[in-house]
């Protein structure tokens, strides 16, 4: 009987050894043939936003070098600043939302335009403080939501809403693993929004629970590899509704700038409910700056200075500033390859609002 225990558990090891080899060799293959994205370190899942930044992260990003490579800092109210909130009485702290771009995704934190106006905005304002709330892929529903969450915690003052010309298709979305906000279209035509949880219960359970597999996404190219091959065809489809100047018919230009337009509205009426200035300013797409305007947005900006003016939060459009500005230069000198601003993009975009958050601050902050 010892006999036969031992030789199992001899077995069951070189199983295990064989295997641990084989996963090792697997990871190395993928890596070298078929790297793929693996999810940044600093990131937290959460069932209600998808993701948040944790808390105290210092991050080195290396997974996109033919682009960039930076670093990534937080304080421990997972914010991308270097100092921490400040909470006393004579602060004035004004919450700056928004996506990527208002991260500083692809550049040092000094380099990124919502650090550049925090520290202008400071040294000439005493008693402000901006926080950099800014979060890779969010929608305006995920700004919204994150706003309520952080409102009182923080004693947050004042929101500044950066909205990128992309946040209109990021709206749209419908996959399970990205939407935090449902819409659907009443018979008389009125947009409603529902708040959701992320992820199938399952799938929340597991990316919120279980450690190894935060951890897996985060290191393992093989086993991300693996996912994306067992989702196959069953993946979450986005919706047939997709931003696009050259395709989107008049009845789906509607459904996507009512949808936006309902988002903004739930901004502005929290923070009407809750005596927040707030401020909107507009990211362009990049072929408003080279291409010429872009009709579809046009018309959807001028839907929202009108509203602006119905409902008294601020909006403003850079995108006349931005291109004289960038007038004589490529793309390429002011954006990265993948799409973000470069060093100097996000410089010029730095530029092109100040003076609007300085009139914004001058209205309902200015000693």
């Amino acid at each position: 009987m010892f006999k036969i225990k031992k030789e199992l558990i001899g077995s069951l090891l070189l199983l295990l050894i064989s295997l641990s080899i084989s996963l090792l060799m697997g990871e190395l293959l993928i890596r070298w043939l078929a790297p793929q994205q693996l999810q940044r370190g600093y990131v937290i899942p959460d069932a209600d936003l998808g993701h948040i930044l944790g808390p105290n992260q210092v991050y080195y990003d290396e997974l996109a070098p033919k682009y960039f490579t930076y670093h990534v800092r937080t304080n421990s109210n997972g914010l991308r600043m270097d100092d921490e909130v400040d909470l006393s009485v004579d602060k004035k702290r004004i919450i700056m939302l928004g996506d990527s771009f208002t991260f500083g995704w692809g550049v040092e934190i000094g380099k990124s335009f919502a650090q550049i106006i925090k520290e202008n905005m400071e040294k000439q304002y005493h008693n402000i403080q901006l926080l950099n709330a800014g979060i890779g892929a969010y929608s305006t529903g995920h700004v919204l939501k994150y706003l309520r969450r952080f409102h009182k915690k923080l004693d947050i003052d004042g929101v500044i809403y950066f909205m990128n010309s992309n946040d209109l298709q990021d709206n749209m979305k419908t996959s399970i693993d990205y939407q935090v906000v449902s819409f659907d279209k009443t018979e008389s035509g009125l947009i409603t929004l529902k708040d959701k949880k992320v992820y199938s219960q399952v799938k929340r359970f597991v990316v919120t629970k279980v450690p190894l597999y935060v951890w897996l996404n985060k290191n393992s190219h093989l086993f991300v590899f693996i996912k994306r091959i067992l989702k196959g065809s069953s993946r979450n489809a986005d919706p047939v509704v997709k931003v696009s100047e050259n395709t989107l018919s008049p009845e789906n230009e509607r459904m996507v700038h009512a949808v936006a337009m309902a988002h903004l509205d739930r901004l502005s009426e929290y923070c009407k409910e809750n005596s927040l200035p707030l401020l909107v300013i507009w990211i362009p797409d990049q072929r408003e700056l080279f291409a010429g305007n872009i009709p579809f947005y046009e018309r959807f900006k001028g839907k929202v200075v009108k509203r602006a003016s119905e409902t008294n939060y601020s909006y403003y459009d850079p995108t006349k500033e931005l291109k004289a500005m960038v007038s004589g230069e490529e793309v390429s000198d002011i954006y990265f390859p993948e799409g973000h601003y470069n060093e100097k993009g996000y410089y010029y975009y730095s530029l092109a609002v100040e003076e609007s958050i300085r009139d914004f601050i001058d209205q309902y902050y200015g000693i």
